[in-house]
């Protein structure tokens, strides 16, 4: 299976700072050794999963060329929207999350559709790729 150059790493806004040559590690992250990874098709699912209780997060582009070497996909067994048993290649950082591996940052916001409480995330145009 080819993986994608371009995948995202979703931060909270507070912790990112990109005057600093590494980025801190998410207690997460932290705990599990490696640094999370979602490609572009994952990345709304992992925000449902994970952020809900934010409005605003953070989501950096990172370009896997300049990490390749640090990244290793692997497999994770997950529970789609439709109750089924699924497993997906995810990439993770083994070592830091350097400043120069971004290229590009986009600040995205939560929608609630009031109807029936379900929620969405709002990337810019062109981010996600």
């Amino acid at each position: 299976m080819e993986h994608p150059n371009l995948v995202y790493k979703i931060v909270d806004t507070n912790l990112i700072n990109l005057q600093i040559a590494e980025q801190p590690l998410s207690q997460l992250d932290a705990k599990d050794g490696f640094i999370h990874l979602s490609t572009a098709r994952q990345t709304q699912n992992t925000l449902l999963r994970y952020f809900q209780a934010h409005s605003q997060v953070t989501v950096l582009k990172i370009d896997l060329h300049a990490v390749r070497d640090q990244v290793k996909w692997e497999q994770v067994n997950l529970v789609d929207s439709d109750g089924n048993h699924v497993v997906e290649d995810f990439p993770h950082i083994y070592g830091p999350l350097r400043t120069e591996y971004i290229s590009e940052v986009a600040f995205v916001h939560k929608v609630v559709d009031k109807k029936d409480n379900s929620s969405r995330w709002i990337f810019p145009t062109n981010f996600l790729m």
